[in-house]
Order: C-alpha cells, then structure tokens, then sequence
C-alpha cells in the first residue's frame, strides 16, 4: 500500500481523512463536492477516457442522469485497465472486493456497503461516485503530460517588435 512518510495513507488523518492530498486532488476536498448527482462526473470521466483510450460500452452514459451498478463496474474496469492494460474482466462487484480495491489503492475514505449492493439509490450514490471520481483524478495525473512550451527567440522579431515572415528567413 502506498502510504506518506508519516505512516498515514493519502488522507489526512489516515482513511478518515477530509481532504486527498497531493497532486491528484489538484487541491480538491473530494467531501465537499456534491456527487449526489452525478451525471457530470460520469461525463467528465468518460471524456477522459476517450482521450486515452477506446471506451465503446460507456458512450450512451454521457446522456444519463444517473449511476447503475454496471455503468459503476464499467467505470472502475476502464480507470484500472489504464494502469493494468492485462487486466481483462471487470472486478466483481461486490462490497466485498469493492471495499478491498479502493483500500488496497489507498483510497482515503470508506465506501459504505450499501453504495454497492444499491449503485445510484439518492442516499448513497454519493460514496461511490466519490470513489470512482477519486480514481479517475489519480488515473487523470497518472496521464498528465506536460504542456509543450514554445520558446520564441528575439531572431523570430524585427527590430521594431513585429513578427517576421518566413521570407525573412530565407534570405
């Protein structure tokens, strides 16, 4: 498990946390968002993966207000298949080996049983969602690349500060 250098997981305070730290929470406090409805994230995430990768069972989601237990799986399958490209079936879903995924993955917080067994029910698709949302950040810095930066040289100006053509160079 992959643990900060104080012996606590990502959260502070150890699992109990508030707020993930580092840099997939981009300064985040993932318990003040509202995943209680959580077709943006879903949109979000599957925006994601289509930049990453080819997500065809996840497209007609970007039209649904809501979480069910197959789109949840399928979102977690896909956020993990980017870090474990072997990996080749979905992780049952069951509270059991849920909870043991996002704990081995250090997941700061504690998903409730019943936001497995009852995916997308208004009182806990919030734990869940928050979950899933969670790991995509991770999977999202995991994917980050550095923006090009194009360094401009003072040959590229005039002497009054205008831009030179391509003819200017070829002289």
């Amino acid at each position: 498990m992959m643990q900060g250098s104080s012996g606590e997981g990502f959260g502070s305070g150890g699992a109990g946390g508030k707020q993930v730290h580092g840099v997939a929470s981009g300064g985040l406090d993932l318990q003040k968002m509202d995943f209680a409805k959580p077709d943006k994230y879903i949109r979000e995430i599957i925006e994601f993966l289509n930049n990453v990768t080819i997500v065809t069972d996840l497209s007609s989601k970007t039209k649904s207000r809501s979480l069910s237990q197959h789109d949840a799986q399928l979102l977690i399958y896909h956020l993990l298949q980017l870090f474990a490209p072997n990996l080749r079936a979905p992780p049952t879903f069951n509270a059991k080996e849920i909870q043991h995924l996002f704990s081995t993955l250090a997941y700061p917080f504690v998903i409730r049983s019943d936001a497995i067994t009852a995916v997308g029910a208004p009182s806990t698709v919030a734990f869940l969602m928050r979950a899933i949302y969670w790991l995509y950040l991770i999977a999202r810095v995991y994917y980050g690349r550095p923006e090009a930066i194009i360094e401009e040289s003072n040959e590229d100006y005039d002497a009054e500060g205008n831009s030179k053509s391509a003819d200017d160079f070829i002289s």
